[in-house]
């Protein structure tokens, strides 16, 4: 009987997902060869200076160098505002089919030591989830053959989301470290969105590590485009960062060459507070800092402090500095050449909203001196900034961040959100319907094609039912026309 209910449960599972193909593969068209990569970028670059503090941590094999750069411009573009990484292990990609949602959840490891992912869809319909997992008398408890489940062997990366793109799923996972823990591995796998099959894409980095626990390398960050991933290879404090751009098809990868400090200044260690991509464009953002002497490296201890937003051409493999942006801003982000930005006046407690039409070369004002409570983040790099998301509908600014955490005794943040088109006009202030008549919540941002989600934790009390938390959604235009009716979806456990 166990037998047959596990194979008609595979079957249910293989019908709903042929039923529920994503919204990420609309356009299947194969990958078309583009220009080759010129390595030396302009002449604000100067490629021949540049060392990469971490490029000793990285596999040389999967570097290939003035490869074809095969583009792909029909699939869909980067999901900038739900693409954003959320450190404490919390980040967690909205994956929206057309009938469902590809999300993921945790278990305890075969061993019991320890907890890992595993991969669901929710069909909206019967609003009942499925492992994503068609293998017939599977125990999804992170066997080598199970599609959805992680094996121990490969253990969760800095980054832990997965990422819905084309017609797969894709996730960066670490290898744990050989017995000697000299090396470990930082691989990039593939899922196919019906369970059939889990595949390892490519290795792409092989870190040195100082103890089990402790790899001397994280990949940071992900963006998905045009048929590539890009990533950020990221070491311990005091190591440079690296973006590396991997063509999904050939499972090739190389360094995207970034350019040099200037005057004399330091690249800050965790300098790419955000990368992101638009049309031919990776845009990313360096910070620069020079710190007193015999003082300690803080904002407060640095007298030179500037930020330069460059964006790489992924078919030419030029790189050029948008050179308008100011030296200190807080976020930014980018739709159809368009740089929206915030500044914070720490000083006032209030913030401002730019843009700037790069093609146009001119900045326009959209909102100015908005007076708030309390400001944290003014610099790119800092807790809690006040970010400007895009889901190329609309612009959406959180004074706090990715994530709104309230407990009563958090009194130095502020939590406040907007939304605005991109000519300038508040569509909305605050948020409402949601149930935070509590004393301790904390949700998520993300926006996906006109929709608010929010990955909602209502920080239950011990032995308290916790009926509440899960992902919420709401049309934008729902929310901007006075609704309050957030469906609740699944329950997402990072």
């Amino acid at each position: 009987m166990k037998q047959k209910a596990k194979r008609l449960s595979a079957f249910i599972l293989t019908v709903a997902m042929i039923l529920s193909l994503t919204a990420c593969s609309e356009n299947t068209t194969s990958v078309t060869s583009g220009t080759s990569i010129n390595e030396s970028g302009n002449e604000s670059v100067d490629n021949s200076e540049i060392t990469s503090e971490t490029s000793s941590d990285v596999n040389e094999n999967i570097t290939v160098q003035n490869s074809p750069n095969k583009v792909d411009d029909t699939l869909p573009q980067c999901e900038p505002a739900n693409m954003r990484i959320v450190l404490g292990n919390r980040t967690q990609s909205i994956m929206k089919g057309n009938e469902g949602y590809y999300y993921s959840t945790v278990y305890e490891s075969m061993n019991g030591w320890r907890t890992l992912n595993a991969l669901h869809y929710y069909d909206n319909k019967t609003e009942k989830s499925l492992i994503l997992c068609s293998k017939p008398q599977c125990t999804h408890d992170g066997n080598e053959f199970c599609t959805a489940t992680a094996t121990d062997k490969m253990s969760v990366s800095f980054d832990s989301a997965y990422y819905c793109y084309g017609n797969f799923i894709y996730k960066v996972f670490s290898t744990r470290p050989t017995a000697d823990n000299s090396t470990q591995e930082f691989k990039l796998y593939r899922y196919d969105l019906m369970g059939n099959e889990r595949s390892e894409i490519a290795t792409l980095a092989t870190p040195v590590v100082t103890t089990e626990d402790m790899p001397h390398t994280y990949i940071t960050q992900s963006v998905f485009h045009y048929g590539k991933m890009f990533y950020v290879i990221h070491g311990d404090v005091g190591m440079k960062a690296d973006i590396y751009m991997l063509d999904l098809e050939s499972g090739e990868s190389k360094r995207i060459m970034t350019p040099t400090t200037e005057d004399g200044a330091k690249r800050i260690s965790d300098a790419f507070g955000f990368i992101t991509a638009d049309g031919d464009w990776l845009y990313y953002p360096i910070r620069y800092g020079k710190y007193n002497s015999n003082g300690q490296q803080t904002d407060a201890n640095m007298s030179y402090d500037k930020t330069f937003l460059y964006r790489f051409n992924i078919k030419t493999g030029e790189t050029e500095t948008v050179s308008a942006m100011p030296d200190i801003y807080s976020s930014y982000t980018v739709n159809d050449g368009i740089v929206y930005y915030t500044v914070v006046d720490r000083k006032n407690n209030t913030f401002s909203l730019y843009s700037y039409d790069i093609t146009a070369d001119k900045t326009a004002t959209l909102a100015e001196n908005i007076q708030q409570n309390y400001l944290d983040g003014k610099y790119i790099v800092s807790n809690n900034p006040v970010t400007v998301y895009t889901d190329r509908q609309y612009l959406y600014i959180s004074t706090c961040g990715d994530t709104q955490h309230y407990r009563e005794d958090l009194t130095d943040r502020e939590r406040d959100f907007y939304i605005y088109s991109f000519d300038g006009k508040q569509l909305l202030h605050g948020l409402k319907g949601l149930p935070t008549d509590r004393e301790e919540w904390s949700f998520v941002f993300h926006a996906l094609n006109g929709e608010i989600y929010l990955n909602f934790n209502a920080c239950p009390k011990e032995g308290e039912e916790d009926v509440l938390s899960g992902v919420y959604m709401i049309k934008t235009e729902d929310l901007i026309n006075g609704g309050t009716e957030w469906k609740k979806l699944y329950k997402a456990i990072n």
